[in-house]
């Protein structure tokens, strides 16, 4: 079967305009999931530091084995397309997350992750 020329270009036009939406998406969703990442991590790191220096009460211990969570899982995490351990972990982390930050910084956050 032949394509009129003018058809086969469309079709190449559109695949190729299809691929940069989808690279497109892709891109912003990793950066997204990177963002998010980096701050539960950030986040941990920072806070960990804190209790380590003050005398924790059952609070601060119980957040601070959140905390450790967190870091060895943010490690640990491999961001490959193929992992849905990666998604199972990111689920996770959010899960530990909201035990342990504030309403108000989890509002800020989600609100910086939707782009």
């Amino acid at each position: 079967m032949t394509y009129d020329p003018a058809i086969k270009e469309n079709l190449i036009q559109t695949e190729n305009q299809g691929y940069a939406a989808g690279f497109t998406s892709g891109v912003k969703i990793a950066t997204a999931l990177g963002r998010e990442i980096g701050f539960y991590e950030g986040f941990a790191r920072a806070n960990l530091h804190k209790i380590s220096k003050s005398s924790p009460d059952e609070k601060s211990r119980r957040h601070q084995k959140i905390f450790e969570k967190v870091v060895a899982i943010c490690d640990e995490l491999h961001l490959e397309p193929e992992n849905e351990q990666c998604l199972r972990s990111l689920e996770f982390l959010r899960k530990l997350m909201k035990q342990v930050l504030p309403q108000e910084e989890q509002a800020k956050n989600v609100e910086a992750m939707n782009f």
